[in-house]
Formats: structure tokens, C-alpha cells, sequence
């Protein structure tokens, strides 16, 4: 609603929920940005400081409007093994996944974060971020990586940023499966879309 240009109000079928406090304070201009990959960066920016923030719209049928929501650690019930609600094991141990596929992907990673805000030459603002583990992990493992976030007079926010940019850059592990439905683990009915479950392999 508080769009200056009223054809893009849209509020009527939007709403935005107020402020829950479920994760840290992260304020950002993007103009000119997609609005999805701002907020993706700015869960990424959460999750670097220790709070997952996932992020949906979701239908209200009694109202007929769509809400914006924001759910912290997981958008659904953590059904994660053993300590979880009502915790699932999937994977072909369990009869419940086929055809299986995990891979691991280190082509992108970076240990070393440079995050450049306002300013030119010596005098732009600079901030830093390291994951001093994977560093130490060899002795060329020092990989650094710049990012501009010249929209930041700032340091507060040059930090989550540069925070962000060292997870969009760890090493990337996933996996993908067919999976089955069988007795205790049915979709829909055990774990839905946004829940955490744990995957197993003897592999």
C-alpha cells in the first residue's frame, strides 16, 4: 500500500504480516533489484548469524487475500531423526526413496570474503569475512572472493552482507531421489512441503 506509483498497489489481494521478531534485524535498499533475490539474500544474511529465515505466500481462504509469512529454521515441522516431531528416515534403507543421486559441488567455493560498500580506492569501505575452518583445510585453501554492496554506507550492513556472500559460497552438497510412499512416511500425510526430514544412506 505504501507504493507511490498506486498501479502497482496491489494490497487489496497482498498483505505483508507485521514484524514477528523471528530472526535478526536486517535492513536493505535494492532499488532497481527483483524483490525475490533481495529477500533470498537477506535469509541468507540471517542464516549466516545463526537464525534460518525461510519465506512464502501463502493463501487465506477466509479472507480471500495472499500473506506474505516468514518462518524461522523451517517453513514446515521439523521432523528431523531422533530428535524431532514424530521423526522420518528416508532414503533406500527405508524402502521410501529410489534412484538416488547426492553430489557435492566445490567449483564456487570461496574461504574469504572482501565486501566493498560506498567510497572509491582507499577510501571505500571495506569488510571482511572468513571461515577459518575450511582456510586451515589446506594450504591453498585461502579462496577469496569480492562482492559489491555499494548501496551500504555502513559497516553493520557491509557485515551481514559479506556474512551472506561466505555461505552463497560454501561448498554446495544435495541430493535427489524418487521417492516412494510406504507405510509411516506418506507425503501429505507424515511430512509436507517445508518440513524437515532426515535423509539416510549406508553409502
Amino acid at each position: 500500500s505504501s507504493a507511490t506509483d498506486t498501479t502497482r498497489d496491489i494490497s487489496t489481494y497482498l498483505e505483508v504480516l507485521s514484524d514477528e521478531s523471528k530472526g535478526p534485524s536486517i535492513a536493505k535498499s535494492f532499488p532497481r533489484q527483483n524483490v525475490q533475490e533481495v529477500l533470498s539474500e537477506m535469509a541468507e544474511s540471517a542464516y549466516a548469524v545463526g537464525t534460518p529465515i525461510y519465506f512464502d505466500i501463502e493463501y487465506d481462504p477466509s479472507r480471500s487475500i495472499f500473506r506474505f509469512k516468514t518462518y524461522a529454521n523451517q517453513r514446515g515441522t521439523d521432523h528431523r531423526f531422533p530428535t524431532g516431531f514424530n521423526p522420518i528416515n528416508i532414503g533406500p534403507l527405508h524402502g521410501n526413496m529410489d534412484e538416488y543421486t547426492f553430489t557435492e559441488d566445490w567449483t564456487e567455493e570461496a574461504t574469504f570474503v572482501y565486501c566493498g560498500g560506498q567510497g572509491e580506492e582507499s577510501n571505500r569501505l571495506i569488510t571482511t569475512a572468513q571461515d577459518s575452518v575450511r582456510i586451515i583445510a589446506s594450504p591453498f585453501n585461502r579462496i577469496e572472493v569480492f562482492t559489491d554492496a555499494r548501496n551500504y554506507t555502513g559497516s553493520t550492513g557491509l557485515a551481514d552482507e559479506a556474512r551472506a556472500a561466505l555461505r552463497q559460497f560454501r561448498p554446495k552438497r544435495s541430493f535427489a531421489g524418487k521417492l516412494n510412499s510406504v507405510a509411516g512416511s506418506q507425503y501429505n500425510k507424515h511430512w509436507r512441503w517445508g518440513d524437515v526430514i532426515t535423509f539416510e544412506s549406508d553409502e
